[in-house]
């Protein structure tokens, strides 16, 4: 599936659920921080060199429409809206049960944990199609990437930490290094027609202790994350029940992943523009 990165751009406005809720998670790890909400090309373009905006916002666009940032939002999307029509689960559910105070909030699903996994395989994925050179090169660019950062910021805390926090809690960076890992390894084959698992999987070795680091980290900001989603989410919650006539998910309401995406695949391709035409 193409994807035209100015429709996506478009697509997000600054006071959707995604935007907020994933700037409000990422504004309160200190390893991370929230996007820059652009709508447009030409609106970031503009941010970085007013006299080049329009040159840098067409080679961006370019660059945008090839086939590594095409298979990052083809993957991001489908981490957002489901394997075969089965919603993925997420951290958020953990969130919409707290609120609505179930007996079984912090109990998680086996399949909780397997798409834990699969979406580590799914991330690893889209940094390695993404950004150039070898490994341990790609892995400096997404770190460097605030973007890439606040995407991996993003994940270890509401979809890892937060719904097995208790684990986290109990073994830091191994949980992420010992658990996760086992779980992407077996989970990874779902990545099917998404990419090339085995170069996921190879990838997610090179920056596992970084995940694992960040995991540990971020297990100590559940609380906070947890009292800004209060504001939010019961209202995602509401409207899904008045639409669909079940509890939201994330896939189902919150296209995180599809939105730190784009703008994670803008930033490359901004970047990449601008070293070619050097300004």
């Amino acid at each position: 599936m193409a994807h035209n990165i100015d429709n996506l751009l478009s697509e997000f406005k600054a006071t959707d659920y995604a935007v907020r809720f994933s700037a409000q998670v990422t504004n309160i790890l200190p390893f991370a921080e929230s996007i820059p909400h652009a709508g447009s090309i030409e609106q970031a373009a503009m941010a970085i060199s007013p006299q080049h905006a329009s040159q840098l916002a067409g080679r961006a666009r370019e660059l945008a429409a090839g086939p590594g940032p095409q298979s990052v939002l083809n993957t991001a999307t489908w981490l957002d809206r489901g394997d075969k029509g089965i919603a993925l689960y997420s951290g958020v559910r953990t969130l919409f049960k707290m609120f609505r105070r179930s007996s079984d909030a912090m109990e998680t699903d086996p399949q909780q944990m397997a798409d834990a996994g699969l979406k580590a395989v799914g991330l690893s994925w889209m940094a390695w199609k993404l950004y150039p050179g070898s490994p341990a090169e790609k892995a400096q660019a997404l770190w460097g990437s605030r973007a890439g950062n606040s995407l991996m910021g993003y994940y270890v805390a509401v979809d890892v930490a937060l719904p097995f926090a208790d684990n986290v809690m109990s073994q830091g960076g191994a949980f992420f290094q010992n658990v996760v890992n086992k779980a992407a390894v077996q989970n990874a084959g779902r990545l099917g027609a998404m990419g090339d698992s085995n170069q996921a999987l190879l990838f997610l070795r090179t920056i596992t202790g970084r995940l694992s680091e960040l995991t540990a980290s971020a297990a100590q900001y559940i609380q906070p994350i947890t009292q800004k989603a209060a504001s939010t989410l019961p209202r995602v919650a509401a409207g899904a029940d008045a639409v669909a006539g079940v509890m939201a998910t994330a896939a189902d309401s919150l296209d995180v992943y599809r939105y730190m995406a784009t703008h994670m695949v803008l930033e490359e391709c901004l970047r990449q523009a601008r070293a070619e035409m050097g300004v």
